[in-house]
Formats: C-alpha cells, structure tokens, sequence
C-alpha cells in the first residue's frame, strides 16, 4: 500500500486540521446559505379567522419571500387556551422547519397558572424574534370622576373595594393586569370576570363596572364616540390609534405595563444558523413600512428583537407575571 509519510509529521498534522477545519467551515456556511431547503410550518394555537391567524397570514406571505421563496405553512392547532399548538412545537424536531406564534398566554401565563402544562417554555423552546406586541388600554366608565390614572387611583384609595373592573376570564392577562395594578398601586378593586371583551366593555358603558383594561382598536371607537374614557396604555410606548394617550409610565405609574405579545418560536436545540435566518428575514419583513401600518390596524405593534433579546425579554416577563401569580395561590390549585 502506498504510504504517504507527510500525514505522520507534526506540520502535515497540522496542514490536515486546517484543511478540515476549513473544510467543516465551508459545509456550515452553505448550509445556512441553503436553509430553508422545504416548506416552513407556522402553527397558529388560534382557530382559522382570528386576529393571530390573520397577522400571522399576513406576515407568512412575506416572510416567504425572504425565505428564498419557500412556502409557509400556517397550522392551525387552537385548544387548551393554545398550548396545544405551542407543545406541537417545543416538541417538533429541533430543525427550525417547526415555527409557533406563539403569545403571552402560552409562553408566561398558563405555564405559571396551570400545573399540569405540558412544557417549559424558556427550556423547551428557542426564541427567534417578537412578532407583535399588543398594548391595550385602561378604560374607566364615562361618567367616572375621574380623568387621569393617579385620579383613579386616588377614588379608589378613598374607598376600598368599592371600585370594580372587568376581565376576559380569571387568570388571564386581563385579570392579572388588575392585580398588578392594585399590588403596585396599593388599590382594592373587585374584579368581575366576563366571557369576552365586548360584553365586559358594554358594562363599562352603561356603568356597570368602573373600570376595563380594554383594546386599544376597541377604547380607540368608544372614545371617539364618547362612550368611555381611556386613561393610560399599557405598553411603554404610546399608542399610533391613541396618541394623546400617556403610557402607564408616563401616567406615573412605572413597572405596572401590561403588553400582549406574540413571537416566533422553534424547538430548543435548533440550529442557530437557522435561528439567525429565521430572525433576520422576519425583522426586515417587521421593519416595511406597509407592514407596520398593517398591524397597526390590527391593533398590534410590529416588535422585531433579536433572539438573545426577545429570551431576555421573555424572562422578565416569566419574571413579573410570577409575582403577580404567587399573590394569587387559588390560581395554581
């Protein structure tokens, strides 16, 4: 057999190593440069119809394109509040060709709210980027002699328990943004749990209730109509439907913001050059102009963040709602 002695020195070892290393190099860069090979799914823990599933339609068709013109595929997988969608993912092969828009819901609060959830969302899932942020509002009944948050505050200091505000159901991010609200503020508010938004807001009008952490598309309509008033939003940036509106911050109330949000998520353990790719195609996607306009008029913020960021973000959101829900202990029984 031909020997071939240089492949015994100490330099032709070296010469070897470098060769493969550079070799190993070259086949990493082309399969990023290659992914997405297929299809991409984008599972949807909404029913067909929804306002996620339309943003979510709206931002695939795009999306795609910088995706080499691969085709997304919206899955629909609605049930358990969403987390039958979101564990399909975090429990999908670990290859970046599974994506979740994934929300608040089931990335923060039922995981802390429900003992038996089927994952862990900061372990079993790698996030790619924001999707959207939603930031609603704090809406009190018209005829409340009260037209500024720290007013409100102060009613309801006076008069403990006196004070009542609606929600879409117990345990949701609703709910819980009342309890944040009374904890940081020192408040005894009655909550009044609601099947749906628009039967706690016609409440609201009519007197009913005091108060509503209400949407920003839906307190934007009342309020023009002057049907309710809408006293803060509650994320950290004011509102393009409600621009003369403070933010909790603004309104003298810092750490008590409340923002719906929704992301892209992969399985854990997924490629990070298929991550990168993920995120740097829907970030340009999520910074077009048209885009943004579009969810705004869904009432929704276009929230681009790198990965690192939006794990970041997702912890001090576990982080916060954690406390709120320890205050709370019926809700994990």
């Amino acid at each position: 057999m031909k020997s071939f002695p240089f492949l015994m020195t100490r330099h032709g070892t070296a010469v070897l190593a470098a060769g493969l290393a550079a070799l190993f190099a070259v086949g990493a860069a082309v399969a990023q440069e290659s992914f997405p090979s297929r299809q991409i799914r984008l599972i949807v823990p909404q029913e067909a119809g929804g306002a996620t599933d339309v943003q979510a339609r709206m931002f695939s068709t795009e999306w795609a394109k910088g995706l080499g013109g691969q085709p997304v595929i919206i899955d629909n997988r609605s049930g358990a509040g969403g987390a039958i969608g979101a564990d399909a993912v975090a429990k999908s092969k670990p290859d970046g060709y599974t994506v979740c828009v994934c929300s608040t819901s089931q990335l923060v609060l039922l995981p802390l709210t429900e003992k038996d959830y089927p994952f862990v969302p900061l372990r079993d899932l790698q996030p790619v980027t924001p999707l959207y942020v939603a930031d609603g509002t704090i809406a009190v009944r018209p005829d409340l002699p009260a037209n500024t948050l720290r007013e409100f505050v102060a009613l309801a200091k006076a008069s403990p328990g006196k004070y009542t505000y609606g929600s879409t159901g117990t345990g949701g991010i609703i709910h819980l943004t009342g309890v944040l609200i009374g904890d940081m503020t020192g408040i005894d508010i009655v909550h009044v749990p609601y099947k749906g938004e628009q039967p706690a807001a016609n409440d609201l009008i009519t007197g009913r209730i005091d108060m509503l952490p209400l949407s920003a598309l839906l307190a934007e309509r009342m309020f023009k109509a002057g049907k309710l008033k809408v006293l803060a939003v509650r994320g950290t940036v004011r509102n393009p439907l409600l621009p003369n509106v403070p933010t909790m911050a603004e309104a003298g109330f810092p750490g008590t913001e409340t923002p719906n949000h929704g992301g892209l998520l992969v399985a854990a353990g997924s490629p990070m050059p298929a991550v990168e790719k993920l995120y740097t195609t829907a970030a340009a996607v999520l910074n077009q102009p048209e885009i943004k306009e579009r969810f705004i008029q869904g009432d929704q913020r276009a929230f681009p963040l790198t990965p690192a960021a939006y794990a970041t973000f997702l912890k001090q959101e576990t982080d916060k709602w954690s406390r709120v829900v320890k205050s709370l202990p019926s809700l994990k029984e």
